[in-house]
């Protein structure tokens, strides 16, 4: 259910100026996307630590969307980028 992923799931530092760290308690499959506080889809990639390079964002709040492949599941999320 949703409540498990919100449950399981951290992001860190918030606010953060370069790196936004994506802990998660289950291994399976995620897909990101993440979007400014306008609704903008910005181009952004999970690395292979589970972050996001975020230093070439202006600063302001954006919202990351998390999908589970596995259980299908959506998560969003605010974060605030402050260089």
């Amino acid at each position: 259910s949703g409540d498990y992923i919100a449950n399981a799931l951290q992001v860190y530092p918030n606010p953060t100026s370069d790196f936004l760290f994506i802990k998660r308690s289950s291994s399976s499959p995620i897909s990101i996307r993440l979007f400014n506080i306008s609704g903008k889809e910005c181009k952004v990639r999970l690395r292979a630590n589970n972050s996001i390079n975020v230093s070439d964002l202006e600063n302001g709040m954006y919202l990351l969307s998390l999908y589970e492949k596995d259980s299908l599941e959506s998560k969003w999320l605010y974060f605030i980028v402050q260089h």
